[in-house]
C-alpha cells in the first residue's frame, strides 16, 4: 500500500483502528439469551489496526538510505462508553404471541494494554452495562463483563491481522426474584483485511470473516457461530470516517430448550457508522442499523429497527 504522505498515512491508521472499536460497539445489540441483549463483542472491543508509515533512516554501516516502517502506539489506558436505543419486535423469542419492547443498554469501561510491538497487541477489559425495557421492567438487568483480545498483524503492513478473543460475562436481574440469570464464556477468532481503493488512502475495502464458541449457563444458550462482515471506508480528512457494512451469519445451538428445539439461525444485519477524530486521545462516534434473525426454531426470529448508538472513548 502506497499512502500519499506519511503524517496522513499515520492519522488513517489511528482512524482504522478507532473504525474496528466502532465495530465492536455496534455489534452488540441482538437478544440471546432472552431478555439478553448484549451480543458477541463489547463495547470493550477496542482493536488497534496499525497500518505503516514509510520513513527513511541512513544506515550507519553502509551509509544508504533504507525505508523505516512506523505505527501509532496504542494507548495503555482507555476509558470508554456507549449509549444506546433499540426497538425489537420479538424480545422472549416467543410465538405466537411475541412481546414487542423500546430499550436502553449503557455501558462504561476500561481496558488495559501492557504492551504492544509493531505487529502485536494484546488488550485486557472489564465492563459495566446496564439495561432496562419500557414495557417489561421487570426483566430489566445490570451486566459484568471481563475479557482479553489479542491482535496480531500478518503481514508487513498489518493491513491483514488475527484477533483472538475470550470473554466472561454475567448478567443479573434488577427486580425482585430474577437473580442470576445467565453466565457465558465466549471465544471469537477473526480475521481483518483492509483492501486501499486508491491511491490516496482515502477508500478502503474491509473484510472480516470469524467464528466463535460460546459456553454458556443454562446450556441450551450454547452456540457456535460463523459470518463476514463487509465494509466500504470514506476517510474524507483527518477526523471524519463513514462506513457502511452488511454482516451475515449462521449460529448453530446444540442443545435444545423447553420451547425451542433443534435451533439453527442465520442472522443479517446492515447500516453505517461515523466517527469524528476530536483529538489524538479523544474521538466518539455513531452508529445505526438494521438486525433481523431467522431461525428454525418457531418464536425465535425477530427483527431489531432501529438501532441507534452513541459511544465515545479517551485513551491516555
Amino acid at each position: 500500500m502506497e499512502w500519499a504522505d506519511t503524517s496522513g498515512a499515520f492519522y488513517r491508521a489511528e482512524m482504522l483502528a478507532l473504525l474496528l472499536w466502532l465495530v465492536g460497539f455496534q455489534q452488540l445489540f441482538a437478544q440471546v439469551p432472552s431478555p439478553e441483549t448484549l451480543e458477541q463483542k463489547r463495547p470493550g472491543d477496542i482493536s488497534d489496526l496499525n497500518p505503516p508509515i514509510l520513513k527513511f533512516r541512513q544506515s550507519s554501516e553502509t551509509g544508504a538510505v533504507e525505508p523505516v516502517q512506523r505505527a501509532p502506539a496504542p494507548d495503555m489506558f482507555t476509558l470508554y462508553t456507549a449509549q444506546s436505543y433499540y426497538h425489537t419486535d420479538n424480545l422472549f423469542l416467543t410465538a405466537p404471541n411475541p412481546q414487542s419492547a423500546n430499550a436502553w443498554v449503557g455501558a462504561l469501561g476500561i481496558s488495559f494494554v501492557p504492551y504492544s510491538t509493531y505487529r502485536w497487541t494484546p488488550r485486557f477489559s472489564v465492563e459495566e452495562a446496564l439495561v432496562r425495557f419500557d414495557r417489561v421492567s421487570r426483566v430489566d438487568y445490570s451486566a459484568q463483563m471481563f475479557a482479553f483480545d489479542n491482535r496480531l498483524g500478518l503481514t508487513d503492513n498489518n493491513l491483514l491481522s488475527w484477533d483472538f478473543n475470550v470473554s466472561a460475562r454475567r448478567l443479573e436481574g434488577d427486580r425482585s426474584g430474577l437473580g442470576e440469570f445467565y453466565k457465558r464464556v465466549e471465544s471469537v477468532n477473526n480475521l481483518n483485511w483492509f483492501l486501499p481503493l486508491d491511491h490516496t488512502g482515502q477508500w478502503l475495502l474491509h473484510a472480516s470473516p470469524g467464528v466463535a464458541w460460546r459456553s454458556a449457563h443454562p446450556a441450551f444458550e450454547d452456540r457456535f457461530d460463523a459470518g463476514a462482515v463487509v465494509s466500504v471506508l470514506w476517510l474524507p480528512n483527518q477526523a471524519l470516517a463513514f462506513q457502511p457494512f452488511f454482516e451475515g451469519g449462521y449460529g448453530y445451538y446444540p442443545n435444545d430448550s423447553a420451547t425451542l428445539a433443534g435451533r439453527r439461525d442465520v442472522h443479517l444485519r446492515g447500516g453505517v457508522n461515523f466517527l469524528w477524530r476530536i483529538s489524538n486521545n479523544a474521538s466518539v462516534g455513531a452508529s445505526a442499523y438494521w438486525a433481523g434473525n431467522y431461525s428454525s426454531a418457531e418464536g425465535a426470529d425477530y427483527q431489531i429497527l432501529p438501532c441507534l448508538m452513541l459511544n465515545g472513548r479517551f485513551g491516555f
